[in-house]
C-alpha cells in the first residue's frame, strides 16, 4: 500500500489518431515543446495572444504577472539583436505586462543573455531535467497527507490559493486569475494538451499542490508548492511523484521539468537527471527599450 493516501479517479487517456510507432522522443526538444505548449495554453485560456514569427514566439496572457507572459525560440542574427530586443520590449510594454524571456541552448544569437544582463536585467539559470517513469522511487512516508485530483471548480479555487501561498506569493488579484489561466481538465479523460492538478491535504487543510501537462510525448511537471508551515515533511516529493505516477498511466515514458533553486535538490534525490541549463530573464514593464 502506498505510504500516502491518494484518492484516485482513474485517469484515461483520450484516444489519439493511429499512426506508425514512434521512436523515443528527443528529450531536449520534447521538454522545450512541453514548456512552450504549457504557457501558450495558459495564455489562450484567458484570450491572450501568441505571436509566432521568424524571430521567436511571444506569449502574452494579459495577466500582469511575469510567469504568465513569455518569449521563447529566439531566432535572429547578431546584427538584429538590438532591434529584436527593442521590438520585444515594446510589444509587452504596449500591453502593460511584465514577462519572462526564456533562453534554451539552441537559441541564437548566443550573446542574447549577456546583452540582456548588460541592460541591467537579472538572468537566472536552472536545470532542465527528466526522469524515466518506469524507474520512479517509492514516495516518502507521508501517510497523513491525502492527495486528491482536482475535478471540480471548487477544487480549482483551492489549488490556486494553495499554489499562491506556497510559491507565487502574488497579490489577491493574481491569485484569482490562476484558475482561469490554468484551466485544468476536470474530466477523468486526459488528452494531449490537457493539465491535471492535485491538492494535498493535511488534517483537512490544503497544504501542497502539483500538476502535469501532457504534451510532446512527455509529462511536464508544474505547480509543485508547499505552504511554508508544512515544509520539510516530504510533501513536495510526494506531490511530485503523485503527478508522475498518474502521468505514467498515459503511455508516456519520461517526466520533465525545469527546476527552481529550492526544488533542484529534491528532484535530484528523486532521480531526475539534468538535460541542459535553461535561462530565465525577468523583464518588468517600466524598463525603456534600447535605442537602435
Amino acid at each position: 500500500m502506498s505510504p500516502h493516501k491518494l484518492i484516485r479517479t482513474p485517469t484515461v487517456r483520450a484516444p489519439m489518431a493511429a499512426g506508425p510507432p514512434s521512436e523515443s522522443p528527443d528529450l531536449d526538444g520534447a521538454l522545450q515543446a512541453n514548456v512552450i505548449g504549457f504557457f501558450s495554453r495558459m495564455a489562450g485560456a484567458v484570450g491572450g495572444s501568441l505571436h509566432n514569427s521568424t524571430e521567436g514566439i511571444r506569449i502574452c496572457s494579459g495577466v500582469p504577472f511575469p510567469i504568465f507572459n513569455w518569449v521563447f525560440r529566439n531566432r535572429f542574427s547578431e546584427e538584429e539583436i538590438d532591434s529584436a530586443i527593442h521590438s520585444t520590449l515594446e510589444h509587452f510594454r504596449a500591453r502593460g505586462v511584465p514577462f519572462c524571456w526564456g533562453i534554451f541552448p539552441n537559441d541564437h544569437p548566443r550573446q542574447l543573455k549577456e546583452k540582456l544582463q548588460a541592460m541591467g536585467f537579472v538572468a537566472e539559470e536552472a536545470p532542465a531535467m527528466a526522469i524515466d517513469l518506469d524507474r520512479l522511487p517509492p514516495p516518502p512516508s507521508t501517510k497523513d497527507l491525502k492527495i486528491e485530483p482536482v475535478l471540480t471548480q471548487e477544487q480549482v479555487r483551492v489549488f490556486a490559493q494553495t499554489l499562491n501561498s506556497g510559491d507565487f506569493h502574488a497579490s489577491e488579484r493574481i491569485s484569482r486569475a490562476i484558475p482561469d489561466v490554468l484551466r485544468p481538465s476536470l474530466s477523468p479523460t486526459v488528452g494531449e494538451g490537457d493539465v491535471r492538478c492535485f491538492v494535498g491535504y493535511l488534517d483537512g487543510t490544503p497544504v501542497a499542490t502539483s500538476a502535469y501537462f501532457l504534451c510532446g510525448g512527455v509529462v511536464g511537471i508544474y505547480g509543485i508548492a508547499t505552504v511554508p508551515s508544512a515544509r520539510r515533511r516530504g510533501f513536495g516529493a510526494t506531490m511530485t511523484l503523485a503527478a508522475l505516477e498518474d502521468g505514467r498511466t498515459l503511455d508516456c515514458r519520461e517526466g520533465v521539468l525545469i527546476a527552481t533553486t529550492m526544488g533542484e535538490p529534491l528532484y535530484r534525490r528523486l532521480g531526475f537527471r539534468e538535460l541542459f541549463r535553461a535561462t530565465q530573464v525577468e523583464i518588468p514593464t517600466d524598463r525603456p527599450a534600447p535605442k537602435v
